[in-house]
């Protein structure tokens, strides 16, 4: 089984899921587009070498980041975190 397929359908339920949630917070759509593409600068990496980019940019492109944010502001009851 090919497990690309699976990977997008993920990737598209986490945007969906994530724009939808953006919305319900009343954040600002003009932040969430000057935001949208800051993790690709750590793509940045790949200037030093091949092995640091790839390290810096496995390590921004995650779900942990965003997922330990939400707990907290979720926990803290703080949800101006989100906007």
């Amino acid at each position: 089984m090919n497990p690309r397929p699976l990977s997008r359908l993920e990737g598209a339920a986490v945007l969906i899921v994530s724009l939808l949630s953006y919305h319900w917070s009343q954040g600002s759509w003009l932040s969430l587009a000057l935001l949208f593409l800051v993790p690709d600068l750590s793509m940045l990496g790949y200037a030093a070498n091949v092995r640091v980019g790839a390290i810096t940019s496995n390590a921004v492109h995650t779900y942990v980041g965003p997922l330990v944010l939400s707990g907290y502001s979720f926990g803290s009851n703080r949800p101006a975190l989100f906007r």
